[in-house]
This record gives structure tokens, sequence and C-alpha cells, in this order.
């Protein structure tokens, strides 16, 4: 939704989301609809921090603020004060809430992995929150 709003000409200078911040960057994760399923498990509703800013950064909205679910980015130039150096350094400041389907302990190991050995970890979980014939995308 976010995207078709974006490429049909709304430019808005703050955007407030929830995002699936159990993802840490820089993995961009996605639900996909599909014709069998309306929508995707209550645990895994949004994408990933670093799937809104792959979104959002070509509009030159940049992330400031994450507080648990929530992701507010702004247009550059428009908040007061410098933006994060980077994603990842406004993820660690940030303050992630783990839950039943995905432990803080769980994102802790996604986070300090490395990716090749964090990669195969969130997949086989969102797979498994997932099930079968319920899409997904995950990538880099």
């Amino acid at each position: 939704v976010l995207r078709r709003l974006l490429r049909a000409g709304a430019r808005p200078r703050l955007v407030a989301m929830l995002v699936l911040s159990q993802i840490p960057p820089p993995f961009r994760y996605a639900p996909l609809a599909s014709a069998s399923t309306k929508r995707p498990p209550d645990a895994v509703f949004s994408c990933s921090l670093a799937a809104a800013q792959e979104v959002l950064e070509p509009y030159d909205l940049f992330l400031v603020r994450l507080t648990g679910p929530y992701a507010l980015f702004a247009l550059r130039g428009a908040w007061p004060e410098p933006l994060p150096i980077s994603d990842l350094d406004c993820y660690r400041g940030a303050g992630v809430w783990g839950h039943r389907a995905m432990p803080i302990e769980t994102v802790r190991d996604w986070l300090f992995s490395s990716v090749d050995a964090a990669l195969p970890k969130i997949w086989g979980n969102l797979s498994e929150l997932h099930g079968p014939g319920r899409p997904f995308s995950l990538a880099l």
C-alpha cells in the first residue's frame, strides 16, 4: 500500500508505521498475499525495518526513531535533529521487543550472528510461523 501511494505521487514529510522489528537489518522480510490466504499470521503481520526502508529511502525518507514495533521515518531536511548514522545504529539503540513466536533471545541471536549464520535461522523460523501455503519474501 505504501509503495503504491508513493508511486502515485504522495510525498509525506513523516511516515509512522508498524514494522516487524524482530527481524534485524539488513534482512528484508515481507509477508506476501496469495489466493489461498487473506493475511499473514498475527506474529508476522508487517514487513521488517529494512524492507520498509527499501520502499522509503528512494523518496528521501529516512529512519529517525524505532521503538518496539513503531518506526518513524522523516524527509531528509525536515527533521530538526541529526539523522541516525545508519539503520543498524538506530536499531541497536531501540527497544526491540520479543514475543512468544519470536523470543528476544532469538532476535539477539539473529542480530549478533553473521549474515551467513543468521539467514537460514530466520528463514526456518519464518517458515514455521507462516506454515505451508503462506508465502513471504526474505532477502538481503
